[in-house]
């Protein structure tokens, strides 16, 4: 049985970006694990008190410790990540663990609306994340196009 774990930064993420694919996947045969920060009501999911959307270089490392440790212990073949700050960590974790499939979705990139140096701190994040996974999935064609444009040319990044 395939073992996978979905990490958002905030579990309302999880409700509205993936309402009712957790039980669909398990209905197909797979193990799913969630992640966030806050409570969600799926029987599988780790509360992670120190994954927070904003930059805060102490809780991202605290984060990022968390993260390492919940994949350790699940042992997933499979992390799929959402929203920039969990793919950033989470696939960072994944990539440190050996985790072998690490997917990153983009459903928005808030740099998109930032100027000067946080948008460029963002642009770095974003290259960071898509380097520590296996595929980065953009949801739309636009995103695509802004992605290769602005980000990376990678071949990973495929809708």
């Amino acid at each position: 049985m395939t073992k996978i774990l979905r990490i958002t930064t905030i579990s309302l993420s999880l409700e509205k970006l993936l309402s009712g694919q957790m039980q669909y996947m398990e209905e197909q045969g797979m193990e799913m694990h969630t992640a966030s920060f806050g409570a969600y009501s799926f029987k599988n999911h780790t509360e992670l008190s120190h994954l927070r959307r904003a930059i805060n270089p102490v809780q991202d490392v605290l984060a990022l410790f968390q993260l390492i440790a919940l994949i350790r212990k699940l042992k997933p073949e499979i992390v799929h990540t959402h929203t920039p700050k969990a793919g950033l960590l989470g696939m960072w974790a994944a990539w440190v663990c050996r985790v072998p499939v690490r997917m990153h979705t983009v459903a928005g990139l808030p740099l998109m609306e930032k100027n000067g140096f946080l948008r460029t701190l963002l642009i770095v994040m974003e290259r960071i994340t898509y380097f520590f996974s296996t595929g980065v999935y953009p949801n739309s064609k636009g995103l695509l196009s802004f992605i290769l444009k602005h980000i990376s040319k990678s071949a990973k990044i495929k809708i």
